[in-house]
């Protein structure tokens, strides 16, 4: 079994070039990266605004030739003498293995691409943010969703165009001209008590009953005939 290496992909293949001269060596490599590159070549991940490439599905394609190992300085197998198709320049054998461009980078890009998007959405708030009525500062988050919350009567009355400090004054006002009403009222009520009642100046009269005066007639009809 390969062993876990914590590179994306099956394990690399490696081929070595010898013979002949160096530019034959260098033709049979680009031969091979034409033939193979459906196997080695890494598909972009897709995702909005990134560039990393899936590799977990690819077989890593290194190649070197014997004549560029014993150059000297070199460094040998272990120097920078491999080359990974698909990539350019030459390089160390775990430089040329390991995915700068796949997995690594695309976490650095979806942060990048989340911290800009809450950046964007974080200026859209902060614009879309209200102002008091009276001080015309802003709302602090904690007073804006409490404005979310309000019932619409209590919107009706204001509420929600002030901000912490300014509905905590305004509240003390609208109570304390709550309390003078009441005690405007209550006086007035004790002052009204304390008065006699006025006297009823209207004229009182009584219509005569009719029968009565039927009689008062009779009784002068009578007299007028005994004389």
């Amino acid at each position: 079994m390969y062993p876990a290496t914590g590179r994306e992909g099956y394990p690399p293949v490696a081929f070595v070039f010898t013979g002949g001269t160096s530019a034959r060596r260098v033709g049979r490599m680009n031969r091979l990266a034409a033939a193979a590159r459906s196997l080695y070549a890494g598909h972009p991940y897709g995702y909005a605004g990134t560039t990393a490439l899936n590799h977990h599905q690819v077989v890593p394609v290194v190649v070197a030739s014997l004549e560029r190992w014993d150059q000297d300085g070199s460094g040998g197998a272990g120097g920078a003498v491999w080359w990974r198709l698909g990539r350019g320049g030459w390089s160390t054998l775990t430089e040329a293995l390991d995915n700068p461009d796949g997995d690594a980078l695309l976490r650095t890009e979806l942060a990048a691409h989340d911290r800009r998007e809450r950046e964007r959405k974080a200026v859209e708030r902060e614009a879309e943010r209200p102002a008091c009525r009276t001080c015309e500062g802003r709302l602090t988050d904690e007073r804006w969703n409490e404005v979310h919350r309000l019932r619409p009567w209590e919107r009706n009355e204001g509420n929600a165009e002030l901000c912490g400090p300014c509905r905590d004054a305004e509240q003390v006002r609208r109570d304390g001209e709550h309390r003078m009403r009441k005690r405007d009222a209550e006086l007035t009520a004790a002052l009204q008590a304390r008065q006699p009642p006025e006297p009823d100046t209207r004229r009182a009269w009584r219509r005569r009953p009719r029968h009565r005066a039927r009689n008062a007639r009779g009784r002068r009809s009578r007299v007028g005939g005994e004389r």
